[in-house]
């Protein structure tokens, strides 16, 4: 996969030319700056993994569903099932 990232000095785009797998979140990735011959200067970024937007709990689904039911009452019920079907 091709990476491109702005050169941090003359802010032309850079092209990686080598990735190096630090840790399993962690990721080094080397860039050369492509405006030759006014910058061209080489550096390095490093990717990393920062936090879930987003994590599906499929496996305790049913169980926060059967919570939430538990502190209705009995029209909640009623009107909760009617709604589902």
């Amino acid at each position: 996969m091709a990476r491109q990232q702005l050169c941090p000095k003359c802010k032309t785009l850079s092209h990686c030319v080598t990735t190096k797998i630090e840790t399993e979140q962690i990721t080094r990735r080397y860039f050369t700056c492509s405006n030759q011959p006014e910058c061209g200067r080489q550096f390095v970024m490093i990717d990393s993994f920062s936090h879930y937007t987003y994590e599906p709990t499929n496996d305790n689904t049913v169980a926060k569903i059967k919570d939430l039911v538990s502190i209705l009452n009995k029209d909640e019920i009623n009107e909760l099932k009617s709604a589902l079907n």
